[in-house]
């Protein structure tokens, strides 16, 4: 009896903590205030995409002071590498307004939290400008 009632709660708690991570596809649209990371004020506007249709309007999503901005390997390897992290992270000239364009550039975002309190823990850049 106890040890069924454990494994439940185990499994309730297992599950809050999935429901609270979530995964999304797009593009960024534009980051404000890079300079800004390590005081943990910068955000960045997102589009989310759905095989390359517009879902719903731009969001402004705060990013993590500790939030990875990494270029994940794309290719077939029997134990694939870790992810490259990109260098100076959203203060790389990749994401400046001049190379973001119109499109943006397309990611992959893991957020954490819901609604208001949700927040950028992971970019994963993939390249090539949104929504093309």
């Amino acid at each position: 009896m106890r040890c069924s009632l454990l494994c439940s709660g185990l499994v309730l708690l297992l599950c809050g903590l999935v429901v609270l991570a979530a995964e999304r596809t797009g593009a960024i649209t534009e980051v404000k205030d890079a300079d800004k990371f390590e005081d943990g004020k910068t955000t960045i506007v997102f589009q989310e995409y759905n095989k390359k249709e517009k879902v719903g309007n731009p969001v402004t999503l705060p990013v993590r002071r500790d939030a990875k901005v990494v270029r994940p390997f794309i290719g077939k390897a029997i134990v694939p590498p870790p992810d490259e992290p990109v260098k100076d992270g959203l203060r790389n000239e990749r994401f400046t307004k001049v190379n973001l364009g119109e499109n943006g550039v397309r990611v992959r975002i893991l957020t954490e939290g819901e609604g208001d309190k949700e927040t950028v823990a992971e970019i994963r850049v993939y390249g090539g400008k949104g929504g093309k």
